[in-house]
C-alpha cells in the first residue's frame, strides 16, 4: 500500500520518470515477485526499465532490472523472453565502467544472472559470470555479510549442478550458512533460503539426516511458505518445510 501510494504522488507530481520513480516500481515488483504475483512483477520491471532508460540512469540500475526481470520470465516459462533478457543485460554489463563493477549491486547482478544462466542449460557462460562475481565479491571482502551468503550459496548451487562437485558446493554453502548463524539471521528469507540450499547438498551427498535437521530448522523459523523466485535448492524442500520462512 505504501509503495502504491508513493508512486501515486511521484504520478501526481509528474516525477515517475525519475530515480525515484525507478526505485518504487521496482521495490514493488519485487514484493509481486516475493508473493508470487508473477505476471505482474514482469510488468513492474518492464516500466522500471522503461524508466531507467528514459531518466539515463546508470547501466548498473538497469542492470539490476533486467536480472530480475529475466528471473520472472524464467519461473513464468517464457524462456524466449528470458534469453533475450539475458542477453542483453550481459551485453549492457560489459560496458558498466571498471570502477562501477567493484560493488556489491554489480557482483549481485553478475551472480543472479550466473544462476539464470545455468538454469537455461548454459553452464560455461554461468561458470564464467559466477567466477566474476566471486572475484569482485574477494575483492570487496563481502563475504561475511548477507549478501555475501548469497553470492556464496550461488556458487554453491553453479559447482554442484554444473560441474557435479558436490563437495565444493557444500562448502560454498556452509560458509554461507555459518554467516547466518553468526548473524543471527537463519530466521530471515535469505536464512531460510541458505540453510535449505546447504540442506539440498547434504542430500545430494547423502547426509539424510544432516539435511532432515536442518528442514526441521527452517520449518521451526517460520510462519507461511514461499518459494523464493531464486530457487538455490528445487522447490520440493521448500514446499515440504512446514511452515517456510518469514520476509523481514
Amino acid at each position: 500500500a505504501s509503495l502504491d501510494k508513493a508512486r501515486g504522488l511521484l504520478t501526481a507530481a509528474g516525477a515517475l520518470e525519475t530515480e525515484e520513480g525507478e526505485e518504487v516500481l521496482f521495490w514493488r515488483a519485487k514484493l509481486d515477485a516475493l508473493l508470487g504475483r508473477l505476471y505482474e512483477a514482469a510488468a513492474g520491471f518492464k516500466e522500471a526499465d522503461r524508466i531507467v532508460t528514459v531518466a539515463g540512469l546508470p547501466l548498473r540500475c538497469r542492470c539490476g532490472v533486467l536480472v530480475k526481470l529475466a528471473l520472472t520470465q524464467l519461473n513464468l516459462g517464457q524462456r524466449t523472453q528470458c534469453l533475450a533478457t539475458m542477453d542483453r543485460c550481459l551485453e549492457l554489463m560489459r560496458g558498466v565502467p571498471s570502477n562501477e563493477k567493484m560493488c556489491p549491486s554489480m557482483s549481485f547482478c553478475m551472480m543472479t544472472l550466473a544462476y539464470a544462466y545455468g538454469r537455461m542449460k548454459m553452464p560455461d557462460t554461468a561458470l564464467q559470470l559466477g567466477e566474476e562475481a566471486e572475484a569482485v565479491m574477494d575483492k570487496l571482502i563481502t563475504g561475511d555479510t548477507k549478501g555475501g551468503a548469497y553470492l556464496l550459496s550461488i556458487l554453491g548451487w553453479l559447482h554442484g549442478e554444473l560441474r557435479g562437485d558436490w563437495s565444493a558446493a557444500h562448502g560454498y554453502c556452509s560458509k554461507a550458512h555459518r554467516v547466518h548463524e553468526e548473524l543471527g539471521t537463519t530466521h530471515t528469507f535469505m536464512g531460510a533460503q541458505t540453510a535449505i540450499a546447504l540442506a539440498y547438498v547434504k542430500h545430494r551427498l547423502g547426509d539424510t539426516s544432516g539435511s532432515d535437521k536442518l528442514q526441521r530448522q527452517v520449518s521451526l523459523a517460520g510462519q507461511h511458505a514461499l518459494v523464493p523466485l531464486l530457487a538455490i535448492a528445487p522447490a520440493g524442500y521448500y514446499l515440504t518445510t512446514i511452515g517456510g520462512c518469514r520476509v523481514d
